[in-house]
């Protein structure tokens, strides 16, 4: 378990440190990743998903965030799309999830 919240602690300081936008927000999801994912278990986003939208059950904003944030994570692992106008504001989502 210590080394989990070590590893989350790396990535959101990664994040910040990030010069480039894209790389903060990939920063970010891999911090949510690594608190969702169990060890020796593989990516599941459907369980990244759940498991980190369960800990907002009552915050239905912060669920909808991820929700956004999911989509822009897809768009740029699989096409290599984000948008740079929206960027201060996808990862202040993050930010705020974290």
């Amino acid at each position: 378990a210590r080394y989990i919240v070590t590893d989350a602690f790396l990535r959101y300081s990664e994040a910040l440190d990030a010069v480039e936008a894209r790389l903060a927000f990939l920063s970010f999801w891999q911090m949510l990743e690594s608190l969702a994912i169990q060890d020796g278990e593989g990516i599941n986003m459907k369980t990244v998903m759940n498991r980190i939208s369960a800990l907002f059950s009552k915050k239905e904003l912060l669920r909808d965030l991820l929700m956004t944030c999911y989509d822009t994570r897809n768009a740029l692992v699989h096409r290599g799309i984000f948008v740079d106008d929206f960027a201060d504001e996808e990862i202040g989502h993050l930010k705020s999830i974290a």
